[in-house]
């Protein structure tokens, strides 16, 4: 097969698309069906790759017993070394199988053993090796490289997107996502509480994908809450314009995607739309500043100055996102500034900031830390 497509076997070894298979969710559901919509010529590849976890999960689950995640992954890759040493060597009846564990003992190697002959019997005959990295080959060849964010802090944590786009991730929340958005939208699944902070491209819609709730987005900023217990997704908008329809009309229709204009529901700064999950009920209304706090935190400033010392430039930062920003050169604070920011996201306006006092900037866990020469008071 052609070298940008992803083989049978390299689904078979990825972990996400074995979840997605044996116990969907609706991140992988909306990914995996996102990334068959992007490559229709994978389709087969996929259904075949589908039958094949489906078998030897319950080959696995009937010779091995139950077991816990570490045993689990342990199988996995026994199965994946057996399938990247049955497609290297040369072909015989009988696959050559080596105990690579010993918690399960007998067990356990007369699993490998049948898995490997059911996956030899089933992906024979390959000749290229397995691929070590988890990369999806797009129709342009240029790999998807899936990235995954999640913040097991307390605090925000500030993400930068390829694009210039931001992300400042709440606590016990998750992003995915691919890393170099290529292909003609930028897609982004999450899991929890996150405010985007999008770069404007009004030719590749940037789009969230959030238990059951689409939103969309040219270039804005705007505040998502979807926690995976929750019963209502909730969208809150602080700039731009934000479209917000349920995960299940793109089926119906699919343009809501695709197209560069902005359908469905659409909001405009300091507007909400709430989307009850039990009854798909998507309805628009005015954010609440005790329920919606978090995502009232971040208050607009007018960002245009005119010889303002950078310390206070950056006073005005925290305010506005939320996020601590420390210098490891206080005299930085003491240069000036002239600059209008009041386009552009997080990071844009950080480069220019930093680039106009000759500084630089960096994510140092929870917050942003500034470094140069600084000036004198």
């Amino acid at each position: 097969m052609k070298e940008k497509n992803y083989r049978r076997e390299d689904f078979v070894a990825d972990s996400y698309f074995r979840q997605w298979v044996i116990s969907p969710d609706d991140a992988s559901s909306t990914y995996w069906q996102l990334f068959l919509d992007q490559h229709p010529e994978q389709r087969e590849t996929v259904r075949q790759a589908t039958d094949l976890v489906h078998k030897l999960s319950e080959v696995t689950t009937r010779l091995a017993g139950p077991a816990n995640r570490s045993e689990e992954d342990a199988i996995w890759q026994a199965i994946q070394r057996e399938i990247v040493q049955n497609q290297e060597a040369p072909l015989t009846h009988e696959p050559v199988i080596r105990p690579v564990w010993s918690r399960f003992g007998r067990v356990a190697a007369a699993s490998v053993a049948v898995v490997a002959g059911l996956s030899w019997w089933l992906l024979y005959p390959t000749t290229a090796p397995l691929q070590k990295t988890r990369t999806h080959q797009s129709a342009t060849s240029r790999p998807l490289q899936l990235v995954e964010k999640i913040n097991t802090t307390q605090q925000p944590v500030f993400v930068v997107l390829t694009d210039g786009s931001s992300v400042i991730l709440q606590k016990n929340s998750r992003l995915r996502y691919d890393k170099t958005l290529s292909g003609n939208r930028r897609e982004i699944t999450l899991e929890g509480e996150a405010y985007f902070d999008v770069a404007k491209d009004p030719h590749k819609p940037f789009i969230v994908y959030a238990n059951d709730l689409v939103t969309k987005v040219l270039g804005t900023s705007f505040n998502v809450r979807a926690y995976a217990g929750a019963k209502d997704v909730v969208v809150t908008v602080r700039s731009g314009r934000v479209a917000v329809f349920p995960q299940a009309d793109i089926t119906r229709a699919p343009e809501q995607l695709t197209s560069d204009k902005l359908t469905g529901m659409v909001l405009s700064p300091n507007e909400q739309a709430v989307f009850n999950r039990t009854d798909a009920r998507l309805v628009q209304t005015r954010p609440n500043e005790t329920a919606d706090a978090r995502a009232l935190a971040f208050q607009p400033v007018s960002f245009d100055y005119q010889a303002v010392p950078v310390r206070e430039v950056f006073k005005d930062i925290e305010k506005s996102y939320g996020l601590p920003v420390v210098f490891s050169n206080q005299a930085v604070g003491n240069c000036r500034l002239t600059a209008d920011l009041r386009e552009g996201t997080l990071a844009q306006k950080l480069d220019i900031i930093c680039a106009s006092v000759e500084a630089n900037w960096d994510i140092q866990a929870t917050q942003i830390v500034v470094s140069g020469r600084g000036c004198h008071p």
